[in-house]
């Protein structure tokens, strides 16, 4: 178990910082999660992929939170900045920071978990493809459409604003 903890502490927490938008909040669940898979690790079946199963318990607990809370999930714009590689973050790194984080206060949860799992977390579309119990070409479907919405998002706001560099 501890070697399943250092192995995915970090990308557990990513995920959930990215979903939940605060530290705190993160460092909590990703606690929880490794409680939950500590605690019910002996009924994990053995039928499928562990891996599934574990970010599954994690998505879970992530999405408990969401609720507990009652709080809009954001991806704070500067993780996302940093993780995207230059060519993929440069159309949006000119615009201004407020634009972004609007445009991820958008976003529906499903799209912005595939957006941070990739991002932030650095998972390929084979391992959300795993991690969402989807084939690797729903992935790469879901990842096109959370990119498409997330960059029609902006395009709108910034319609609407006139692309003024301050917050209305």
């Amino acid at each position: 178990f501890n070697e399943l903890f250092h192995a995915l502490a970090n990308d557990i927490y990513r995920l959930a910082y990215g979903m939940l938008g605060h530290r705190e909040d993160a460092e909590d669940a990703t606690q929880e999660a490794f409680i939950r898979i500590y605690l019910s690790a002996k009924k994990y079946n053995g039928r499928g992929s562990a891996m599934r199963w574990i970010w599954r318990v994690c998505r879970n607990v992530i999405i408990d939170f969401m609720r507990q809370r009652q709080q809009e999930v954001l991806l704070p714009p500067n993780e996302i900045a940093i993780a995207m590689d230059e060519a993929e973050w440069g159309a949006f790194n000119s615009e201004p920071t407020w634009i972004v984080r609007e445009a991820l206060h958008r976003l529906k949860p499903a799209d912005k978990e595939v957006l941070v799992m990739h991002y932030c977390v650095g998972k390929s579309v084979t391992d959300i493809a795993q991690c969402l119990g989807i084939s690797e070409s729903g992935a790469k479907m879901r990842l096109l459409r959370a990119r498409e919405r997330f960059r029609a998002l902006v395009q709108q706001i910034q319609n609407k604003t006139g692309g003024m560099d301050e917050e209305p």
